[in-house]
């Protein structure tokens, strides 16, 4: 279950269900689950990569 911005628990079936494939061939169609898992992951190994180095920057300047 994920939580989203207003509280509420959401599947991954229910996050699917929510997203738009905007481009590409499956524009138009609905990601499987299998896809926004990859995307959740791939979102939270990119920010977890950049955010030490923010707040080490942040640190710096201060």
């Amino acid at each position: 279950m994920f939580t989203s911005s207003d509280g509420t628990e959401l599947s991954l079936r229910e996050i699917a269900a929510r997203l738009v494939i905007t481009k590409g061939a499956r524009k138009g169609q609905r990601p499987s689950p299998a896809t926004v898992m990859r995307m959740l992951r791939e979102h939270d190994e990119r920010t977890a990569t950049t955010e030490p180095v923010a707040a080490l920057e942040a640190a710096e300047s201060a």
